[in-house]
């Protein structure tokens, strides 16, 4: 593949059809590719075959800042090769994999990725099949993570009142006060989640909640 004369800076694909083998086709540019900041595929038909050679890809990419790599067919299988790239990739500031197929072992991946890396800022992971156990996994790597600032885990089967709840909630009281932006679907849940440390976090519920300057102490009283 010849190298690109005129800079790139952002590629996206969206709903077209693409499998696999494009997959691999497309790793080739951010292996050739050194201004490469966005990268979009959201809406195709790629597996965790495609995105292992694109994840071995980011190794090496020193320019990539946001991938989107949601509403694909993505399982663990792929969570764990994009894992195995970012323990290592300095510059992935975003990834989206909302409507995967991701489960609580992906989930433990990413995980700890979060205990690792110091780039990332938001991950969106809503859409997938998490459940409590994915969520405790998450909440594990948010303990030790200081670079996270927004997390989408809407809609990934997490339930209201399980112990996946309760850890992310302990984890943003006592651990982690980067994060601004939590996302959640959990319709029983009404009382703030910030920790007065905590300015501007906000919680999905069924609407967007503004928490800042509201008081934790009801919401912390629950853990």
């Amino acid at each position: 593949m010849t190298r690109y004369d005129q800079p790139l800076n952002s590629f996206r694909i969206e709903y077209n059809n693409l499998n696999d083998s494009d997959a691999k086709s497309i790793s080739d540019i951010l292996s050739l590719n050194y201004s490469l900041k966005s990268m979009s595929l959201q809406g195709n038909l790629i597996t965790d075959l495609g995105v292992k050679p694109l994840a071995c890809s980011l190794i090496s990419n020193n320019s990539l800042r946001f991938l989107d790599l949601s509403f694909n067919f993505l399982d663990d299988a792929g969570v764990e090769w994009l894992a195995a790239a970012l323990m290592s990739n300095s510059t992935i500031t975003a990834l989206d994999l909302t409507a995967n197929s991701i489960t609580a072992k992906g989930a433990k991946y990413l995980a700890e990725v979060l205990t690792r890396n110091n780039t990332l800022k938001t991950l969106q992971l809503a859409a997938n099949n998490l459940e409590d156990k994915g969520a405790h996994y998450i909440a594990e790597g948010l303990k030790i993570n200081k670079s996270l600032t927004e997390i989408d885990l809407r809609c990934s089967e997490i339930h209201p009142n399980g112990f996946g709840i309760r850890a992310l909630k302990k984890c943003l009281f006592h651990h982690n006060f980067k994060i601004k932006v939590l996302k959640l679907y959990i319709p029983s849940e009404k009382e703030a989640w910030t920790n007065p440390q905590v300015q501007d976090i906000e919680l999905y519920v069924e609407q967007t909640l503004s928490l800042a300057g509201d008081s934790s102490s009801s919401a912390e009283d629950s853990l």
